[in-house]
Order: structure tokens, then C-alpha cells, then sequence
């Protein structure tokens, strides 16, 4: 038997070359999946032993396990006070962090921030022993000195001893540059920007004074470590804990991990729709083969072999024909990996960070996995019905599928009527071509069936993504009643001094901004705004439905319809929150308001109540509303030059804001869109596949057209018009089933993203056109064989 498979896929090596093709992609695809993320886990697992390279354990704040904070709670400096003199214990440097806070300042007046990274702002005392930065030229800095990182120095032309300005939530001020230095031992590209202040100064600049949020603890050389961690935790004041450099460790690399296990999902997700598209054309392929092997496989059975032997023998040529496309996957998979990097730098605004490629044994164990198997099971039932056939019935012929069952012939009929009424008009060509797709309507369905998928998600990507932005364009409409919009660069946000000056100006009307916090409600986390009850003055669109919209206080809220009704709250009742700090605070509802298409979290309280208890309490997003009568150009002149003192921030329009957010959610779709075309990729591969191995089938018949005068143009527009029928099937439903889809997503998804559905008919013809005219083009090589096709040869193939 594996003689006979050998000599099998030699004989069919061309017929098999494209459902090779095939599988080799949808295994790239999975290889690629895991040598990224395999490669991503390798680069953050480096950074993370290099945060804590020469820290032995680090003091913090044990509450806020639920705030999604990246640096943790805060606390008082003075709560650490006796560690220093705890036995085993060589130093304590306390610390202080801010992510996307301050900014170093360039010369155009725009802040310093590269794509991708966050921008960090650290305390640092000198400390080599407790820090993970290397010191390249200068020392640490004093009172009104910043150390940069090199990247950021080389940018912006400073070096020891320049002025540099750097922008904060208070405003910008100029500092010296006390020196430079790098994370870990070089320059990564993986790396953050970093502002290194002392201490003193980064608590006056975030407006924490006497707070930190961590403290580094350095063991002295040759104590127990175990023994010198108890008695640091025996010596710390309730609400704080200490853990050692390899929970630090673990713990950072978990968090990485999430994220790099999102993303390894989602490639994942792509690669299993390209391998569920490769199975299509895997049956189609060895169902034709099997079809033109039926005389020979009948000769075997005739002269002793078993039925399964049969079945085993097709199931063979399909795992061999597996283990070579998963070779050549796992080759094609770094190919994919490194198109992936260039993709997604095309259409973000990060990219992957840099560092070595690595390729586990378990990937090479996958793809083989993968390849063999997808393939085998694919080509299951053909093997299955290539042993049933009887061996007599077999040597009759080998082409045909055998007796049509009585809902395939009315599939064909149906479909032989529809192709009669389009293509059939176009004359010969047109009529031949319709009847050679209507003989094998299943064949056609499962072709078809491969673009259907492809498209089906392309499609319904487009209308969720024209839901959003319909959404969007309302939630501005209906939440917001002002002529600007206050944001920072992705993730930066709104320092509320800044909203208060817009409000002191003459040409304001009202000013008003919003942050969002977490806390716990009910022991389930909960999202809370805060904002300035008493100046917000409806910038911000709130609608009562009970109560009135009366200013807060810091024990009062305003809640939405659906929280109200969930937690059986009424107007005057009182529900309990506890923020990240183990503060509980009781809360009265003073007004129930209808959800806002703006602020997305169903309690709103004063920002004086979230300051006290939570990290950053600024804005994620301001309005300002100009004066009745002042010229809007002059108006917005005066705002962006009182924002001129917080380069991090950007006055727009609403309508410019929506766009802004719009586009974010546009590179997604670009994103996903990309990844897809390999998938789509496939889907023509199966056309052209099918439509190459149907005309192998027909050989002798083309031969016979030929003879009787058909002439090489119009094979070629037969076989492009089987194409055309092809390709149109599966665009057309693909894109039906896409819209399908975003009709179902659409009622389950946030109404923050999409509250109705918004069918995008011209986007939608473009993907189906598209598609349309690709599987066409897949046929031209067919065709153009077909045409060239020998006529006395062709008459002399055995029916």
C-alpha cells in the first residue's frame, strides 16, 4: 500500500500541487502564530528580570487588586519608615511612578512620545544596586534635574547640562539634564521613554507629596532572604505587603502574558478560519481524484483489496500530501510572521517590538499536527466513499460520482435553471459553461462555500465597523453640547487645572471634563466617572429621568436606568462602593439619568471623592462650550493658546474628535482585514483548483469542442465564466451571511460601540466585486491550458 501511494501522489503531484499550496498556507498562518507570540514571551520575559534585576523584594499597597493601575495604589512614605533597620536588610529606596503623566517637551512645542511604548515617569535616589537602569553620561538627578533615556536625549539634541521643558498635569517647566541612561544593559526597542526625577520632585510634579507607590528592598550579601523577607512583612504596617524578586518577576511576566496571549489568540482565531477554508478545498480535490482513480481503485478490489485498505490507501496520499504542506508551512510560517510585523506596522501606530525569532519544538510539532490531520480528516469522506464503490461498478469508468441523490438533482436542476437564465445567454461558451457547473452541484457549493467564509467575516467586520461609526457620530450629537473637544494623545489625560483655566476665560461659556475609575460594587467591579458637579453646566450631556441633576457632594451620585433597576435603586436610596485603597464610601442617589453615549460607567460622583481615594483622578476627555455671541475663530484661538501650557493635550472639533475615534477602530478592520486576505487567498486557490481539476475530468470532452470547432477563445471564456459562477456564489453569500452575522453582533455587543446597524452598501459591493474578479483571474491559467489543450490527445484519453 505505500508503494501504491508513492506512486500515486507522483502521478497526481500536479493535481495535488494546489490543495499543498493551500494547506502550507493555513499552516504558515498557525506557525506564525505561535513563533510571534513565542517570540513576544521571550522579549518580555528579558524586560521583566531586568525591572528587577538587583531587587531582591519590593514593598506595596496589598489593597486595589481590582484597579487597573500600572504602578499600584498609593501610600505614605512614612509607613516604611522602620525597615531600613529590620536585620538583613542593606537599603530601602522608596519610589514613585506615573505611566503617560509627564512628557518631555520638543522644540515644535510638542510633547515627546514615541508609538507603541508608554512614556514612564520614575523617582530614582542613585541607587545602582535597587535600580534597573545603566547610567551612560551624568549622575542622578537633584532638585530641578531630569535624567532621559538616550532615545529621548538623541531626539531632542540634549545632553548633560542643557535645559530641557517637560509638561505635566500642573503645566510645563524647564529642567537640567542631570544625565542619560538606558533600561537594562543597552538600548532596546521593546523599551519605554523614561523621565527620572528625585523623588521630591516627581511627588510635587504628579501632586502626591509625601506619597509613594512602591519601595525596592536590597538585601545585605549573605543573609537568609526568607528569613530576611519575614521579618521585613513582620515589621509592615497594616493595608501594606512585600514580595520577593521572583513573585516581582513572575507577576510582570503574567501581566505581559496577557497580552501577548491576546494577541496569540487572535492570529489563532484567523489561522483556524484559513484552516476551516482549506478543508473545502481539500475535499473538493480528493473527491475529483478519487472520482478519476475509480477504475483503478475498482482493479484493486477486484483482485483482493479490502474496502478499508482502499479507504486507508486515499486516506495515505492525503497525509503525505499533509506532512509535505506542513514542511513547507512551517518555512512559509516565518515568512507570515515577519508579513505580519510589517502589517500591523503599516496600519497601527506601534508595531512588534524587536528581538530574535524564536521557533519551539512545539510549533514544529503543531504545524505537523495540523497539516497531516486537517488534511486527512478533509479527505475522510472521499476515501470513505472510494472503498464503498463496488469493485464491477468501479470498472465501468472512472468518471462520475455515482447515482445523484434526489436532493442533489434538485439542486442541479434548480441551479442548471438559474445558470440557463444569466450565463446561458452569452452564447455557446455561456450555455457550455452552465451546464458543466450544474452536473456537480455539490462541488459547486463546496467552492463556493470556501470564498463564502472569507467573506462572510470581512463583510461583517465592515458592518460593525459603519455601526460604530453611525454610533459614534450620534453619542457626539446626543452627549455632547459644545464646539471643542479636549483630548490627550492615546491614553494621556486630562489634567482638570487645565479645564479650570478654560472655564476663567472670557470667551468659555462652560468648561467641563470627565475621568472613569474602577471600583467594587456589590463585590463585582464596577466603572465610575467622576466630574466637577457644580461648573459642568451641561457640557457634558446628562438626562434625569428621577430626581434632578442638583451639584454633589462627595456622599451623593447620580446612577443610570439599567444600574438602578439591576441594584433596586431609587432616588434618596444609598449603595455602597470600595475604592482600590480599601476606602468604603456610602453613596445616595440624587438622580437617576438616562444612559450617555459619552460616559461609558453607570455611577457618576464629584472628582473631589475620587481624588481622595484613587490614583490620577484626572479627565479622560473635556468639552468646551463657547460664549453666546464671541466669534468661534477667536474663541478657539484663546482655548488653544490657554492649552499651550499642556502640550500633552489637543483642542478639536467634535466632528474631528468622532474621526479621530473612527480611525482607531479603522485600523483594526485594516488590521483584521489584512490578516484575512490570506484566508481569502485560500478561497481562490480552491477555485482555481476546482476549476483545474474539473477540466482534467473533461478532457476528453474539450477535445471533442475543439474538434468540432470550438475555437481557443471561447474554451477560455468557458472556463472563465465556470469561474465567474463560482466566484459569484460565494461573494454574494458571503456577503448576505456577513451582514447576517453583524445583525446578531450588533444586538449583543455594548451599545457604546454599536446601539443599530448600519449597512455599508457601497463598501459591501466593492468586497463582493472584488472577490468576483479575483476568482476569475484564479482561473486564467486553467483557461489558458484548456485553450492549448492538444485536440487529437485529448480524443485519444479513455473514457
Amino acid at each position: 500500500m505505500l508503494t501504491l501511494t508513492l506512486r500515486s501522489l507522483r502521478t497526481h503531484r500536479s493535481r495535488l500541487t494546489l490543495t499543498i499550496v493551500a494547506v502550507a498556507a493555513a499552516v504558515s498562518f498557525v506557525v506564525a502564530s505561535f513563533v510571534l507570540a513565542d517570540s513576544l514571551r521571550a522579549v518580555f520575559g528579558d524586560v521583566a528580570a531586568e525591572i528587577y534585576d538587583g531587587v531582591d523584594a519590593e514593598i506595596r499597597a496589598g489593597a486595589g487588586t481590582f484597579d487597573t493601575t500600572e504602578t499600584g495604589d498609593r501610600f505614605d512614605a512614612s509607613a516604611i519608615g522602620g525597615i531600613a533597620g529590620v536585620d538583613g536588610v542593606a537599603s530601602v529606596v522608596p519610589g514613585l511612578g506615573a505611566e503617560n503623566v509627564v512628557f518631555a517637551v520638543g522644540p515644535d512645542g510638542e510633547v515627546l512620545r514615541r508609538s507603541g511604548p508608554p512614556t514612564l515617569a520614575l523617582s530614582t535616589s542613585g541607587d545602582a544596586a535597587a535600580s534597573p537602569f545603566a547610567t551612560v553620561s551624568g549622575a542622578a538627578p537633584a532638585p530641578g534635574q531630569v535624567m532621559l533615556d538616550v532615545a529621548q536625549a538623541r531626539t531632542l539634541a540634549v545632553g548633560v547640562g542643557d535645559p530641557v521643558r517637560v509638561a505635566g498635569p500642573a503645566g510645563t517647566e524647564t529642567f537640567v539634564v542631570s544625565g542619560t541612561i538606558v533600561f537594562g544593559a543597552e538600548e532596546s526597542g521593546v523599551s519605554p521613554s523614561f523621565l527620572l526625577f528625585d523623588l521630591t520632585t516627581l511627588q510635587r510634579l504628579l501632586d502626591a507629596p509625601g506619597r509613594i507607590d512602591r519601595a525596592s528592598v536590597v538585601f545585605a550579601d549573605g543573609v537568609d532572604d526568607g528569613a530576611a523577607l519575614s521579618a521585613v512583612a513582620a515589621r509592615l504596617p497594616g493595608g501594606l505587603i512585600v514580595a520577593d524578586r521572583a513573585t516581582l518577576v513572575d507577576e510582570r511576566n503574567a501581566e505581559f502574558g496577557e497580552v501577548i496571549g491576546l494577541i496569540g489568540t487572535a492570529l489563532l482565531a484567523f489561522a483556524a478560519l484559513t484552516l476551516f477554508v482549506s478543508v473545502f478545498v481539500i475535499a473538493n480535490t480528493f473527491a475529483v481524484v478519487v472520482g478519476q482513480q475509480r477504475c483503478q481503485l475498482g482493479l484493486l478490489r477486484a483482485i483482493g483489496a479490502r474496502r478499508g485498505q482502499v479507504t486507508a490507501l486515499v486516506a495515505a496520499e492525503a497525509a503525505v500530501a499533509g506532512a509535505i504542506a506542513s514542511v513547507v508551512g512551517v518555512a512559509g510560517g516565518l515568512g507570515v510572521a515577519e508579513g505580519i510585523k510589517a502589517l500591523v506596522e503599516a496600519v497601527t501606530s506601534g508595531g512588534f517590538p524587536e528581538g530574535p525569532t524564536r521557533v519551539l519544538p512545539r510549533t514544529i510539532v503543531a504545524a505537523l499536527a495540523v497539516g497531516v490531520g486537517v488534511t486527512t480528516l478533509a479527505a475522510l469522506l472521499p476515501a470513505r466513499r472510494a472503498g464503498a464503490v463496488p469493485p464491477l461498478a468501479a470498472m465501468r469508468g472512472a468518471a462520475g460520482g455515482g447515482p445523484a441523490t434526489a436532493g442533489t438533482g434538485r439542486v442541479a436542476s434548480f441551479l442548471g435553471r438559474v445558470l440557463d437564465a444569466t450565463i446561458g445567454r452569452l452564447g455557446a461558451p455561456g450555455r457550455l459553461a452552465a451546464t458543466g457547473v450544474a452536473r456537480h452541484p455539490r462541488r459547486v457549493l463546496t467552492t463556493s462555500m470556501a470564498m463564502v467564509v472569507g467573506l462572510a467575516v470581512v463583510a461583517a467586520m465592515a458592518v460593525l465597523g459603519a455601526s460604530h461609526r453611525t454610533t459614534l457620530r450620534a453619542a457626539a450629537a446626543s452627549g455632547l453640547d459644545a464646539d471643542l473637544v479636549v483630548v490627550g494623545d492615546d491614553g494621556v489625560t486630562v489634567p482638570f487645572a487645565a479645564i479650570d483655566g478654560l472655564r476663567r476665560l472670557p470667551e468659555v461659556a462652560a468648561a467641563s471634563g470627565y475621568g472613569v475609575t474602577e471600583v467594587l460594587h456589590d463585590g463585582a467591579v464596577t466603572r465610575i466617572a467622576h466630574h466637577r458637579s457644580a461648573t459642568a453646566r451641561g457640557v457634558v450631556v446628562l438626562e434625569p429621568t428621577a430626581g434632578a441633576l442638583v451639584p454633589l457632594t462627595v456622599g451623593e451620585a447620580y446612577v443610570t436606568e439599567d444600574f438602578a433597576a439591576d441594584a433596586g435603586l431609587g432616588v434618596g436610596d444609598t449603595t455602597s462602593v470600595e475604592f482600590s485603597d480599601g476606602h468604603r464610601a456610602d453613596l445616595t442617589v440624587r438622580a437617576i439619568v438616562a444612559a450617555s453615549p459619552v460616559i461609558d460607567a453607570p455611577i457618576i460622583v464629584d472628582t473631589a471623592l475620587v481624588s481622595a481615594h484613587a490614583r490620577n483622578a484626572e479627565g479622560d476627555l473635556a468639552a468646551v462650550r463657547f460664549a453666546v455671541g464671541v466669534d468661534p475663530g477667536a474663541a478657539e484661538a484663546a482655548v488653544v493658546a490657554a492649552l499651550s501650557d499642556h502640550p500633552q493635550l489637543a483642542a478639536v472639533s467634535v466632528d474631528d474628535h468622532v474621526a479621530g475615534r473612527q480611525a482607531r477602530a479603522d485600523q483594526i478592520l485594516m488590521l483584521a482585514n489584512g490578516l484575512l486576505g490570506l484566508t481569502i487567498a485560500v478561497a481562490l486557490v480552491g477555485i482555481a483548483n476546482t476549476v483545474a481539476l474539473s477540466l482534467l475530468e473533461r478532457r476528453s470532452e474539450l477535445g471533442l469542442l475543439r474538434a468540432v470547432g470550438m475555437s481557443r477563445r471561447q474554451v477560455r471564456r468557458m472556463v472563465r465564466y465556470e469561474a465567474l459562477v463560482l466566484s459569484s456564489l460565494g461573494a454574494v453569500v458571503g456577503v448576505a451571511v456577513g451582514v447576517a452575522l453583524a445583525s446578531l453582533a450588533v444586538a449583543f455587543v455594548p451599545d457604546g460601540f454599536a446601539r443599530s446597524l448600519e449597512i455599508p452598501f457601497g463598501s459591501l459591493a466593492a468586497y463582493a466585486a472584488t472577490g468576483i474578479a479575483f476568482g476569475v483571474a484564479a482561473a486564467a491559467l486553467p483557461a489558458r491550458r484548456a485553450a492549448r489543450l492538444d485536440v487529437l490527445d485529448a480524443i485519444a484519453v479513455p473514457t
